[in-house]
């Protein structure tokens, strides 16, 4: 029930609230949360003012420069992303989530051979994530790599998280790199 309250709490929060300085370090963690929010929310702007305040209040916390990386790769800012999520693992190598927000940011800026990086060093310490495979499928595609798209592909398409949506393109990333 408390998480529930605290949501809908933040939820009623007005994003005005996050100007100003702050000095309790523990207030990091509520702008956080309500980045969580504004971002589930699709208020992207919203999202990277919180997360902002929480830094400000607060900028050894890792886990917030991973929220805000996703926060500026869900608003377009490819750079800004691959930029807070090395900020990440330069902190707190431990936590790979940074790895895939990092990944995701180059393949959408276009740069297919550094996403598969990423990409691998998340998949080396979590082997069995289906939706990373079929990311790195993707961006193994953009690089001709048509084996590892394959073997990606049919892996991910053997995990049971992922959407009906994602298992199509899973089956169209084969399709597509046996064509080739």
């Amino acid at each position: 029930d408390f998480p529930q309250r605290r949501n809908a709490a933040l939820r009623a929060m007005p994003v005005q609230l996050l100007q100003g300085t702050f000095e309790d370090p523990c207030r990091a963690f509520n702008f956080s949360d309500l980045g969580d929010v504004e971002l589930q929310k699709g208020d992207t702007a919203g999202a990277l003012a919180a997360f902002n305040a929480a830094l400000e209040v607060e900028p050894r916390w890792p886990v917030i420069w991973l929220h805000r990386a996703h926060a500026k790769m869900e608003h377009g800012d490819f750079q800004g992303a691959i930029e807070d999520a090395s900020a990440t693992l330069a902190q707190d190598g431990r936590i790979v989530r940074a790895y895939a927000v990092r990944g995701e940011s180059y393949f959408k800026s276009g740069d297919a051979a550094k996403a598969v990086l990423d990409y691998d060093e998340f998949l080396r310490q979590e082997p069995e994530n289906a939706i990373l495979r079929w990311k790195r499928s993707r961006a193994r595609l953009d690089l001709g790599q048509l084996e590892g798209a394959i073997e990606d592909s049919q892996a991910a398409l053997r995990g049971s998280e992922l959407s009906e949506k994602v298992r199509a393109d899973c089956w169209l990333v084969t399709a597509l790199a046996k064509m080739r």
